[in-house]
């Protein structure tokens, strides 16, 4: 799979105090990073195109590094997150969750009754003994609370802290029992995450990579048919810690018998999927994965009053007197969901090649996250991708000028080691793009001169094809190499070495460069000047009048980068009578693999085979393939 990594380099002086980082800087760092990475491709908010993501990272981590300390650090993780605008995404151990003032209203009656109001307070252990043996025993309970008209039903009673379990139980019954308040099927709130087909592109559009919504539709609530409660006036008394059946009290609200009354402010009261992440510090974040749309009504679960008071008199009061409201509000028909998602936009800081350590640091992180989710070959990492980026904080920061800052950024994209990923940028390209016109090779460890662009040069005679390279600038060439194998992407060594020899002579235009050669048995020092562009430099030259030809009078050479698919045919009955031909793939060929196949093998096993070997890439050792027929 193709990857192609273009990385923005920036410019702009930037002072900061984090001039030399301990590990606890670093960590702390890194770990800031990783939360951004997991709030930038999962959190339900983002495609939206309300948050700007860059910001997001840039502002919060300028506080950190501008004072790094402890202290300093949880500041700018709470900053994070509170710019996201959403309290369900927050540092768990810095909230204050007083549920004291909460505790459950009944749990020593079930029933109380009181002219023609009944007062419903189901525990646990009731609804755990309904439940488990399948209503059986409910009925004597039902025919009570079936003879009132105006029915209170407690749910304070229920346990504040619940396991898996018991919120099995409990929201078992509470489906149950909205099916018994309504004679209709009533459906529960949907929830979606964020999904990525691969990294789509910032730059260009390509329809294999993609994003969008995974949806979990919520349940259908059918009418209970052991039990009802028809024509009641039905009020459930509610508080805080009733957020793990949210999902059915939304639901149930919109049936025009039903009210629903608050104890006390609900807080977090919404269910999502969430992802508790362990940061630097012990401090735990967790991020928000999901959204909810609600078929019937707004995005959050609204009440139809809210009350402080905890005198349960003054609760059954304040309950009976919603009974009284005719205008109570019926949602009635669904809210279509948003279904929008924006393609992320791509800021631009115009020509930075030195951009301030914030931004250093966010080209960092946006790379290394995008490494991390979306690249299909981690497994082929040399390194553990978590300590690159341990060892990567240092080395943008402590960036001391645009030269070294680029330097960092080619540094951390070879550590891929994907051929397909390269590093560009106008200062790159003015300080590397030009050569003298002579093409690089390496045999037998040796760099070699394998071509010679510039016909002036050849004129000299003091150079030739197959001269031996020593030195480049009075720099040892294998000190060059081992340099320049340390900032290039390659997936195997005959591709480092290929690309180090494209950018062994590279260097700005019309400056020059002395070459010590090995040239007729004796040592030289030669000086040239820059004045060919570098890829005209290492094009192979192709006659393109000969597209194939016969050579030494009975073998075929076919130049795969020229033959179309149109012309195979043609090509084969040229070369039939010779014994030999050789398909020459230095190039890439023009689709061409198939068609080939089909003309020399009827064995799919031989045709495959073909065909892996023109198209794979990697195998940059094989440059020609010869076939013998026969």
């Amino acid at each position: 799979m193709k990857i192609k990594i273009i990385i923005i380099l920036f410019i702009l002086a930037f002072s900061t105090q984090l001039k030399s980082q301990n590990l606890s800087d670093i960590e702390r760092i890194s770990s800031f990073g990783k939360l951004w990475g997991i709030i930038n491709f999962f959190h339900p908010q983002i495609p939206y195109g309300n948050i700007n993501i860059d910001s997001l990272f840039i502002k919060n981590i300028e506080n950190y590094i501008s004072n790094p300390s402890k202290e300093n650090y949880e500041k700018s993780v709470s900053g994070l997150l509170l710019d996201l605008g959403d309290p369900y995404s927050r540092i768990l151990n810095c909230i204050s969750d007083d549920t004291s003032k909460y505790i459950q209203g009944h749990s020593s009656n079930i029933l109380k009754q009181k002219d023609s109001i009944i007062i419903f307070s189901p525990d646990f252990n009731f609804v755990y003994e309904v439940v488990s043996k399948f209503y059986s025993g409910f009925d004597s309970c039902y025919n009570i609370i079936n003879k009132y008209d105006y029915i209170l039903i407690d749910l304070r009673t229920f346990p504040i802290e619940i396991n898996d379990e018991n919120k099995y139980y409990i929201r078992k019954f509470i489906n149950d029992l909205v099916g018994m308040f309504s004679d209709q099927f009533l459906y529960l709130p949907t929830s979606r995450s964020r999904y990525h087909k691969g990294y789509e592109s910032e730059w260009f559009s390509d329809d294999s990579y993609s994003k969008g919504w995974i949806i979990k539709n919520g349940n259908v609530l059918k009418p209970f048919s052991l039990y009802r409660f028809n024509n009641k006036k039905i009020c459930l008394i509610i508080n805080k810690n009733n957020a793990y059946i949210s999902d059915y009290l939304r639901t149930i609200q919109n049936s025009e018998n039903v009210n629903i009354l608050s104890v006390g402010n609900l807080g977090l009261f919404e269910m999502y999927d969430y992802y508790d992440m362990k940061l630097t510090d012990d401090l735990v974040a967790r991020i928000r994965l999901s959204e909810n749309i609600n078929p019937y009504g707004p995005d959050k679960f609204i009440p139809d009053k809210l009350i402080d008071s905890t005198t349960d008199e003054m609760v059954y009061q304040e309950s009976l007197n919603l009974f009284q409201n005719k205008n109570r509000k019926v949602f009635g028909k669904a809210i279509p969901p948003r279904s929008y998602f924006l393609s992320e936009q791509v800021n631009t800081y115009g020509e930075l090649p030195y951009p301030p350590a914030s931004l250093r640091l966010y080209a960092l992180m946006k790379y290394w996250n995008i490494m991390k989710y979306f690249n299909p070959n981690k497994n082929l990492f040399k390194k553990n991708w978590d300590s690159v980026l341990v060892e990567f904080i240092p080395k943008f920061l402590n960036s001391k000028n645009a030269d070294e800052y680029a330097t960092s950024v080619m540094e951390l994209v070879s550590q891929i080691n994907d051929s397909h990923a390269t590093v560009g940028s106008m200062m790159i390209s003015e300080k590397t793009r030009y050569s003298p016109g002579i093409e690089i090779g390496y045999i037998e460890n040796k760099t070699i001169i394998s071509n010679i662009k510039d016909k002036e040069i050849l004129k000299t005679n003091k150079i030739a094809v197959g001269d031996v390279i020593t030195k480049i600038d009075g720099i040892e060439i294998d000190s060059i190499r081992i340099r320049l194998s340390k900032i290039i992407s390659a997936s195997n060594k005959a591709s480092l070495n290929r690309f180090i020899n494209y950018q062994l002579l590279g260097g700005k235009k019309d400056s020059n460069v002395k070459l010590n050669i090995n040239h007729n048995g004796s040592e030289t020092v030669l000086d040239y000047t820059r004045n060919f562009d570098l890829f005209e430099a290492n094009k192979p030259e192709y006659n393109e009048n000969q597209i194939w030809k016969i050579i030494d009078d009975n073998i075929g050479y076919v130049n795969l980068d020229l033959l179309s698919k149109s012309l195979v045919d043609s090509m084969f009955d040229d070369l039939s009578g010779t014994k030999a031909i050789i398909f020459d793939n230095r190039g890439y060929p023009m689709g061409t693999p198939h068609d080939l196949a089909s003309h020399l093998t009827d064995n799919p096993l031989l045709k495959q085979f073909f065909q892996q070997i023109l198209y794979n890439r990697r195998m940059n050792k094989i440059t020609q393939v010869i076939i013998i027929l026969k």
